[in-house]
C-alpha cells in the first residue's frame, strides 16, 4: 500500500515490512540468516544466499546510520515548533496499528489540526484527504512525514510550492535524508529527522 511499501527478498524470504524505527531496532534480532533462509548447501556455493546476506547488511548499515543521525533543536526549540497546530501528515494510514495512524491521532487528542495526505484514500479518521501538500487549502504550519527516506525530497519540493505557511518539515523516526534537508533549509524552512513527534510531545510535555 501507499502510505506502507514492502521490500521482500526472493521466494519465501519477506525480510523487511517497514514500520519505521521500530523495524530497524528489530533488524538484528533478523540477522539469523540460515534460520529464515535456509541452510547452504553442503557442497558449492548458494550465490543467492550470500547476496541476500550482504544485501541484509547493507540494509542494516543504513538503518544504523539514520538512527545515530539526528537533527540538533534544543527541547526549546522543539517546544517552540509545537506551537504551531496545523499539521500535514504524508502517508498517513487508515490501519490503526501503524505509526502512520496512531501518531497523528495522538496529535488530534492534544489540540493538534492534523491534515492528512495520502492519495489512495479519500478520508482518515473523518478528515479529508488530500493527494498532495499543495492541495490543501488552508494553512499548514508542519509536514510530518511518514515516507521512507529516499521519498522525501519530492514532498519536500511540494512543500515548497506552499512555502507561505509551512515553516517546517518534520521527518518520523528512521527518516532522513539529506538532499531534502538541504533543500528545505535553503528555501527557509526548519528540518526535524529521525524523532518521532509522539515521542517527543510526551518527553517534552
Amino acid at each position: 500500500m501507499w502510505e506502507q511499501p514492502c521490500w521482500y527478498f526472493p521466494n519465501k524470504f519477506p525480510y523487511h515490512q517497514y514500520h519505521g524505527l521500530g523495524a530497524c531496532r528489530a533488524l538484528p534480532e533478523r540477522l539469523n540468516f540460515v534460520a529464515a533462509y535456509g541452510s547452504p548447501p553442503t557442497q558449492g556455493v548458494n550465490i543467492r544466499f550470500i547476496l541476500a546476506a550482504i544485501a541484509i547488511i547493507l540494509l542494516y548499515s543504513h538503518h544504523m546510520y539514520i538512527m545515530a543521525k539526528q537533527d540538533s533543536h534544543t527541547d526549546s526549540q522543539l517546544k517552540k515548533i509545537y506551537e504551531l497546530k496545523n499539521i500535514a501528515v504524508v502517508g498517513m494510514s487508515t490501519n490503526e496499528e501503524k505509526a502512520g495512524h496512531f501518531v497523528p491521532k495522538y496529535l488530534i487528542q492534544h489540540g493538534f489540526n492534523v491534515i492528512p495526505v495520502n492519495p489512495t484514500v479519500s478520508e482518515v479518521l473523518g478528515r479529508r484527504s488530500y493527494s498532495t501538500v499543495s492541495d490543501i487549502p488552508d494553512r499548514v504550519d508542519v509536514v510530518n512525514i511518514f515516507r521512507k527516506s529516499e521519498d522525501v525530497p519530492p514532498i519536500v519540493n511540494d512543500a515548497i510550492n506552499k512555502k507561505d505557511h509551512i515553516k517546517v518539515i518534520w521527518m518520523q523516526e528512521g527518516i532522513y535524508n539529506e538532499e531534502a534537508e538541504k533543500k528545505a533549509v535553503e528555501n527557509g524552512l526548519d528540518v526535524v529527522f529521525n524523532r518521532c513527534m509522539m515521542a517527543e510531545h510526551r518527553r517534552l510535555f
